[in-house]
């Protein structure tokens, strides 16, 4: 919403909340426990509905998770001071007993907005946003209902900060912003503030208000800065954080423990860049929240576990699930049910080994959530994979071909060229239609995408170890080749075309065969990445058709065996990445156990920290290796 220009200057500065005493500029310890059992409240109110419908629970799941969350909101509060705490827990207890009673979701949800409200009013807290903002949005609110005051860049310098008293001040100014948290600049902007010419801003939406109070924190940062600082976060300099986080915290908190040389570029990738980035933000937080969990409930705290799990889906999990339940439903409910599993443990006094593995499997769960959220490998990997299938396959099935016409040439009729053209047609139009059929095969496997992935991958990999032309790609051919030389020369005249057409279909489609299925698995590993693949495809194509044109050209001057052996080093290192992610999808699909270990993580290589993903690259390799050192034997009655 615009303002129009006579209310304008009228505005005072954001920057004139910030001038409350000092003890109220940080949050008070007990805030992240209100916020927190607001949220469960807050959970309850809006997901009661799905739970039970006219009396009658219409899922179990949801139901448990409603009576769960109550009973961890009440045991928030109950940690909360007894002057706050005895006036909450009643209506907390009263939204209980609505849910134990199966009641209306009308009554449940009255009785939950009744709590939260009772709960914020007592501590005076206010709440951040449940979902990612938009700075973008934030600067064209601010430009339209804030500079004329505090100027272009928040400077405090508008048209109309003359004469207001007290002036605006600038959020430019590092002593301004310190203390200054987008939650105190919402309630600013919500409330306005009392004894200035700010009014309340109540009439634009929330999240245009969460827009601009972020917007203010972010002013006096810049891009490259932020930039700076998305390095050093990814380098693990400083943690990732939600936007509830980050909205909670002041400059000064958010640093607190970052080294000085990175602080200043860390906050502002905190205030410029993260706030925006809610998909991978939250399950980051996710992540760290299961994370530290595991880690608490080891060292004997099962209330602390209890409420990092809640911490780990309602910061994080949650934000991603309207996202999630577009077309993976059932994969929402799986992660909630492992969620839910983990706070009955925390409860059951289940050994620490146990909620470990648990938790463990839970993690393996939330590398699917990566899949489907920041599209698995990168878009460079899979294009780098993909023109090297292209180049080692296409070169292979040209170098068949051009013997075949050659032989053709020399020893046959018209008729013959046009059989053998006819053969390798019909095995790419075949390859086609076997690409377009195991896209319907993948389809089928629906909320099992996993298990098509990770069944895809394994199959992939054995193709490609069994085939025996990872390493010794030029023998093979060299084989495969005598072989067209001999069956040609065998054939009868009066079944040469037939045959021609026979051999040059058999050849091309193996590889086209194995160009399907490679392709499949490097885009099933990198959760689509389609325009990468296709890119990679035709670069691909182009560079086997100038590879062909240049043999042809130069002839003995260059040795196709050495680019097919290069190529084939590099299908060799595709198998391994691909065996890694085969088995990860496997566990994501729960089918394989999860033994995790302290290791690294390169996701973009397959390699993960479990004992079965990295004793499948292990036997990969030695398969391998055995392959190399067989295929290089001569065989028996094999000419030499």
């Amino acid at each position: 919403m615009r303002f129009p220009a006579v209310v304008l200057p009228v505005v005072l500065g954001l920057a004139t909340a910030c001038r409350a005493p000092a003890d109220e500029s940080s949050p008070r310890p007990a805030d992240d426990r209100v916020r927190r059992a607001a949220a469960l409240l807050d959970y309850v109110a809006s997901d009661y509905g799905d739970a039970v419908v006219d009396g009658q629970i219409a899922s179990d799941t949801e139901y448990r998770e409603q009576v769960d969350f109550l009973r961890g909101a009440r045991e928030l509060v109950s940690e909360l001071p007894a002057v706050q705490a005895d006036a909450v827990l009643p209506r907390i207890d009263a939204a209980a007993g609505l849910v134990g009673e199966r009641a209306s979701a009308t009554r449940v949800l009255a009785a939950c907005r009744a709590a939260r409200a009772e709960l914020l009013a007592r501590t005076g807290v206010t709440l951040g946003p449940s979902s990612s903002v938009s700075l973008a949005r934030g600067a064209e609110l601010f430009a339209a209902s804030c500079a004329t005051c505090h100027g272009p860049t928040g400077g405090g310098d508008g048209a109309a900060a003359r004469g207001l008293n007290p002036p605006p001040r600038s959020f430019q100014d590092p002593q301004v912003t310190g203390g200054l948290s987008p939650v105190r600049a919402y309630s600013a902007i919500t409330d306005g503030v009392a004894g200035t010419a700010m009014p309340s801003f109540a009439t634009l939406g929330e999240r245009e208000r969460w827009d601009l109070a972020f917007l203010v924190s972010s002013l006096r940062h810049h891009d490259a800065a932020a930039e700076r600082g998305r390095a050093a976060v990814s380098k693990g300099a400083a943690p990732p954080l939600s936007v509830a986080q980050l909205a909670n915290a002041s400059d000064a908190e958010l640093v607190d423990g970052v080294d000085a040389a990175w602080a200043d570029d860390v906050l502002a990738f905190y205030r410029r860049v993260l706030p925006a980035q809610s998909d991978m933000t939250a399950l980051a937080v996710t992540r760290r929240g299961v994370t530290d969990a595991k880690r608490v409930y080891a060292a004997g705290d099962a209330g602390g576990a209890r409420q990092a799990l809640d911490a780990a889906y309602l910061d994080g999990f949650e934000q991603l699930e309207g996202f999630l339940r577009v077309d993976s439903a059932d994969f929402v409910t799986d992660i909630e049910e492992r969620f839910l599993s983990l706070r009955e443990l925390t409860r059951s006094g289940a050994s620490a080994s146990e909620f470990g593995a648990a938790a463990d499997r839970l993690l393996v769960r939330l590398d699917a959530v990566e899949s489907r959220v920041a599209g698995g490998a990168s878009a460079q990997a899979a294009f780098a994979a993909a023109f090297v299938v292209i180049v080692r396959e296409g070169i292979e099935s040209a170098l068949l071909l051009m013997l075949l016409c050659g032989l053709v040439a020399r020893a046959g009729q018209a008729g013959d060229r046009r059989a053998v053209h006819a053969g390798w047609i019909g095995a790419v139009a075949v390859g086609i239609v076997a690409w377009f059929a195991s896209e319907a095969v993948v389809r089928m496997g629906g909320g099992n995408r996993e298990l098509v992935e990770g069944v895809v991958a394994l199959f992939a990999v054995v193709v490609l170890v069994y085939a025996g032309h990872i390493v010794l790609a030029r023998m093979d051919a060299e084989r495969r080749i005598a072989a067209l030389k001999r069956r040609f020369a065998s054939i009868p005249p009066a079944h040469r075309r037939v045959v021609l057409f026979g051999m040059a279909f058999v050849a091309v489609f193996r590889e086209v065969f194995e160009v399907v299925l490679f392709l499949r698995a490097i885009e099933l590993s990198a959760g689509g990445a389609h325009a990468a693949i296709g890119l990679g495809v035709a670069a691909g194509s182009i560079t086997c058709v100038a590879l062909i044109l240049a043999f042809r050209l130069l002839r003995g001057r260059i040795r196709p065996g050495a680019i097919l052996n290069g190529a084939g080093v590099l299908l060799c290192a595709l198998a391994l990445v691909l065996a890694g992610k085969g088995v990860r999808s496997l566990q994501e699909a729960g089918v394989l156990a999860v033994r995790a270990f302290d290791g690294p993580r390169i996701d973009l290589l397959g390699v993960f920290p479990t004992i079965e993903t990295m004793f499948a690259q292990v036997v990969v390799a030695v398969a391998i290796a055995l392959v190399a050192v067989v295929g290089r034997r001569p065989r028996a009655g094999a000419p030499t």
